[in-house]
């Protein structure tokens, strides 16, 4: 009776170590899958960083609007000035 239930011991132990070696392998179904989940990932953060630089262009471009904005008038009050006097 002993033995039985080390023999019965030692193949559930073996039935176990090549369930989760089994587990460790992937198949094509998983590997799509992780394949897929990786451009996902790297076309995020692709169009994340196009957001960032299209925010950036953005607020340079008014940054420089603005300036010339300044520059016109100031322009136009010298023009006044020298009209006045």
């Amino acid at each position: 009776m002993n033995m039985n239930k080390s023999l019965i011991s030692v193949l559930a132990a073996g039935l176990l170590v090549l369930g989760l070696a089994a587990c460790e392998k992937k198949g094509p179904a998983e590997q799509a899958g992780e394949k897929i989940d990786n451009a996902m990932e790297s076309a995020g953060q692709s169009m994340s960083k196009a957001a960032d630089d299209v925010k950036s262009g953005a607020a340079e471009m008014s940054n420089e609007a603005g300036k010339k904005m300044d520059q016109a008038g100031e322009k136009i009050q010298q023009s006044a000035d020298d009209a006045k006097n």
